[in-house]
């Protein structure tokens, strides 16, 4: 299975209006959580709280909801913030970081009073099918079924979340086109084992031990980023990924594993980053810096790389 589609495209408007970091003025960062160490409540409130964005009208300008507009805008400006050749891009983890930012302010919004949470998907790799977090009750709902309560669609496994919280949610894209359908999970369909070898303990400190961002980001893209895309399956290695809640405690996760590498030698790290650059703007342009500009699409100001490399600027202001 090919991990998501290229598509290219512009947005209007913005969601947030964003001022400058400045790293001093963070002095009480709060602290992100893992989803099996957080209360019911807790977790019930998150839940909430993304069912609400489903509810909302667009921040674009779209016929569809806000919940949408963040696979939306993921599918629209993909080639940018994901692989060009056999290489990641630069801005693959920045840009996420932004994303999952506006995002947790999004679900602030609809009244969840917590930080993102994330997935350690290192602890559940000796048997990822039995994750706490797939839990119709307590979590968000397991693998895909085939049932006569599923909305298909076209170039999705016919298999969709039946029971949990989500299983009355429609997504509204597939791969850059309007296609409203079931959220689809396939934890087989890549791999008998969710693709677990990628993303155990050892492979994921293998990764964390290369030195170099450049090489540190391709590791991690194509190593345990893309095992949890695809051993999840469904909507999750498509270009509208976002429409599969997994993906922000997936994403946080991936963040988490930034932000330690970058904490293993903060004076160096913090704002290391070098690699291949592709713009939809200014495609000559391929080489990266930190005054490149984040493309979100028209959801929220285009900022700098730079000011989300810390994960502690006035801008961000958490910690693992």
């Amino acid at each position: 299975m090919v991990l998501f589609s290229q598509c290219v495209a512009t947005a209007t408007l913005s969601l947030f209006t964003i001022i400058q970091p400045v790293d001093s003025a963070c002095t009480n960062p709060t602290k992100r959580q893992e989803w099996s160490s957080v209360t019911q409540p807790e977790r019930d409130q998150y839940i909430r709280a993304v069912k609400c964005l489903a509810t909302k009208p667009s921040r674009l300008n779209l016929t569809t909801t806000l919940y949408d507009d963040f696979p939306y805008i993921h599918d629209k400006v993909f080639s940018e913030i994901h692989i060009t050749g056999n290489e990641a891009v630069a801005a693959f983890l920045p840009w996420h970081r932004y994303f999952l930012y506006l995002y947790e302010a999004a679900l602030n919004d609809c009244g969840y009073s917590g930080t993102m949470m994330y997935w350690d998907w290192t602890k559940d790799s000796s048997n990822p099918m039995k994750a706490a977090i797939w839990d119709p009750i307590t979590g968000i709902g397991g693998d895909g079924i085939q049932s006569s309560t599923c909305q298909y669609t076209t170039g999705l496994p016919q298999k969709c979340v039946a029971s949990g919280p989500f299983a009355s949610l429609r997504p509204a894209y597939h791969n850059g086109r309007r296609a409203p359908h079931s959220i689809s999970r396939c934890f087989t369909c890549d791999s008998p084992t969710m693709d677990s070898w990628m993303y155990t303990p050892s492979a994921v400190a293998q990764t964390l031990a290369v030195p170099k961002y450049k090489d540190f980001t391709s590791a991690l893209y194509f190593g345990s980023h893309i095992g949890i895309h695809e051993g999840v399956g469904g909507d999750l290695p498509a270009s509208n990924s976002p429409n599969d809640p997994v993906f922000a405690f997936h994403h946080t996760q991936v963040d988490r594993l930034w932000w330690q590498w970058q904490q293993s030698n903060p004076a160096i790290r913090t704002n290391a980053y070098e690699g291949p650059r592709y713009s939809i703007k200014n495609p000559s342009i391929t080489t990266s810096t930190l005054s490149d500009l984040m493309n979100m699409a028209g959801l929220a100001t285009d900022l700098p790389v730079s000011s989300v490399m810390s994960t502690q600027s006035d801008l961000l202001c958490y910690t693992y």
